[in-house]
């Protein structure tokens, strides 16, 4: 950790807009259950 000179947190958006990265990994487990959602369901 001495080398250490900076950490980068990235909130939701700021670099990288990862909401359909969530969207498929959640199909991807309720598909198990025969549920299948829609990206407007998980749009805030």
């Amino acid at each position: 950790m001495k080398n250490l000179k900076a950490l980068l947190f990235d909130l939701d958006g700021t670099l990288i807009d990862s909401e359909y990265f969530h969207y498929e990994c959640w199909n991807e487990i309720l598909e198990e259950y025969q549920v299948k959602l829609t990206y407007e369901d998980i749009l805030p």
